[in-house]
């Protein structure tokens, strides 16, 4: 999946994040993890290692299932339109 090129995200200053969409007007707020995964993405980083990142990152303990949940992120922002499948 690749980022959305219409879409804006907004780091907010408790360091969550928002996308905005300027075509419907639809926004989504994510949390400090989401907005890591989009920036990591748009600094050119792969799906395959946003995992491994999220992990570098990390204070404490890294959800075991964490591989499932950030292809379930990604799912879901792809399901509102804010990532596009890469043909």
């Amino acid at each position: 999946m690749k980022l959305n090129p219409f879409i804006v995200m907004r780091r907010n200053r408790d360091g969550s994040g928002t996308f905005f969409d300027p075509d419907t007007g639809e926004r989504a707020d994510v949390n400090r993890t989401g907005r890591r995964i989009w920036e990591y993405l748009e600094a050119g980083g792969d799906e395959s290692g946003i995992a491994a990142f999220l992990a570098r990152c990390s204070v404490g303990a890294v959800s075991p299932n964490l591989e499932a949940e950030v292809r379930a992120f990604l799912q879901s922002l792809a399901d509102q339109g804010y990532l596009e499948r890469e043909d």
